[in-house]
């Protein structure tokens, strides 16, 4: 019988395979379970994801610890990432936002430790809590005018982040929205705010040059507490009330400049009140009626996900550089050997002094500044191009020509007198090579790269 049983079954599956019927499989799951128009889940291999074109949001928890994604990109369709949509994608290496995302929810990046690059998107306007809090390999954030709102912790831990530019229509910061950002060297906060809440910027360990506003009222407790490396701090005269131990562990602060008269800091509530400690600001020079920067200008010539973006609007808050025409940078443009000379000039006046805005007649004090330091000789010709060897010899010696290992490119004889400003640029991370061992160094540098060079430098 058992035989017979056998045979039977053979024969129905000799006749399966002969008449080309399908055994029964398990369908295999999509990459992206999509309903409607929201993305709820995705289950493919990782690598370089390119979200589809048609979604518009994508769902919590989406790619919640999809740790073989490396990078994403996000349709201008998209305009909602939900609550943890890339919780812990360890990973994730680049997000590209489309300029549809307008919301960023709750812990949506939370813990992507690798995360190293975002491009945000041109129209977003919150940010919430957690939102990139512990991505500790981002290094960059630009955002855009358009955001109003950033939430509670939002790029808290972000331990690698050295520099920041805030829109200048921010209304909303929650509380720790920084905090622990420790490689931060400088921090600037538009007036738009009002309010610097507690523990905002507490844990920015490395920031020297704090820049407030005008337009800013209060400054709650605790707000740049354990901030110890912190030398110069610019406050409007806008301001009303410091909170208690605002600036405690700031025992390096040297130079107040205040943009209101002695009377008016005095009636500022919370200078001289710093619970059992004394404030750090009792001991600090004040510069009353000091001039205030302004905050960093917009350009239509740059797109905020642009490479350059981040460094155009640091020297921008520095008056280092500005446009070439109202809403312009030409960031595409040659510079010239002047144009970086100058640029070079505003950066070390910077940090000798109050603000000071940048000016056309600021070319010809570079000049004489730099011959002053040894730059540039009779041969000088400001409207030379400035090449990539040009420039990080500029640099190296507005930086008093520090020492630095040798570093080996083909195209670079040892004898040249550029080769050690070369190694200390690449030691330093201002540029590297060009490919196949090339430094390339008569390439000439546009606006956006020399700019990127110098943010680089002194970041």
């Amino acid at each position: 019988m058992k035989r017979t049983l056998k045979k039977a079954l053979s024969l129905v599956l000799a006749l399966t395979l002969c008449l080309g019927l399908a055994l029964p499989a398990f369908a295999a799951k999509p990459d992206f379970e999509i309903a409607g128009t929201t993305l709820n889940k995705y289950n493919g291999p990782g690598g370089d994801v390119v979200i589809p074109s048609g979604v518009t949001t994508i769902a919590n928890g989406a790619f919640r610890r999809k740790n073989a994604v490396s990078s994403v990109t996000i349709p201008n369709s998209v305009t909602r990432i939900e609550k943890s949509a890339f919780y812990q994608c360890e990973g994730l290496l680049r997000a590209t936002l489309g300029d549809g995302v307008t919301s960023i929810g709750n812990s949506a990046f939370y813990g992507c430790t690798s995360l190293a690059t975002v491009a945000f998107s041109s129209g977003l306007t919150t940010i919430g809590d957690s939102a990139f809090s512990g991505c500790s390999s981002l290094t960059s954030v630009t955002l855009p005018n358009t955001v109003t709102s950033i939430g509670s912790h939002a790029f808290a831990n972000c331990s690698s982040m050295k520099s920041l530019t805030l829109s200048n229509n921010l209304v909303s910061m929650g509380q720790w929205a920084f905090t622990d950002c420790s490689s931060l060297t400088s921090i600037f906060v538009p007036g738009s705010v009002k309010t610097i809440p507690k523990y905002a910027f507490s844990g920015c360990t490395s920031a020297k040059n704090i820049t407030i506003y005008e337009g800013i009222t209060t400054i709650e407790a605790n707000a740049f507490r354990s901030c110890p490396s912190l030398t110069r701090l610019t406050l409007p005269s806008s301001l009303q009330e410091i909170g208690t131990t605002a600036f405690h562990d700031g025992k390096g602060l040297r130079d107040i400049y205040y943009g209101g008269s002695e009377e008016q800091w005095e009636k500022v509530g919370g200078v001289k009140s710093d619970l059992f400690f004394k404030s750090p600001l009792e001991d600090a020079a004040v510069h009353y009626n000091s001039p205030m920067p302004q905050p960093p200008a917009s350009f239509n010539d740059v797109r905020i996900s642009e490479w350059y973006a981040g460094p155009v609007a640091w020297a921008s808050s520095a008056s280092i550089a500005q446009g070439t025409a109202v809403g312009k940078f030409d960031p595409a443009k040659p510079c010239t050997q002047a144009q970086i000379l100058t640029f070079l000039y505003r950066g070390a006046r910077a940090d000798e002094g109050p603000y000071v805005a940048a000016d056309p007649s600021d070319m010809a004090a570079a000049e004489q500044w730099a011959r002053e330091k040894g730059m540039i000789d009779s041969s000088f010709n400001g409207s030379a191009p400035c090449t990539r060897a040009t420039a990080v010899y500029f640099i190296w010696q507005a930086f008093d020509c520090p020492n630095a290992s040798g570093s080996s490119f083909k195209d670079i004889p040892a004898g040249a007198d550029y080769a050690a400003s070369v190694s200390w640029a690449v030691q330093k991370g201002v540029t590297d090579g060009t490919g196949n061992g090339n430094f390339s160094p008569n390439n000439v540098c546009n606006r956006g790269q020399i700019v990127t060079f110098l943010y680089r430098a002194y970041n």
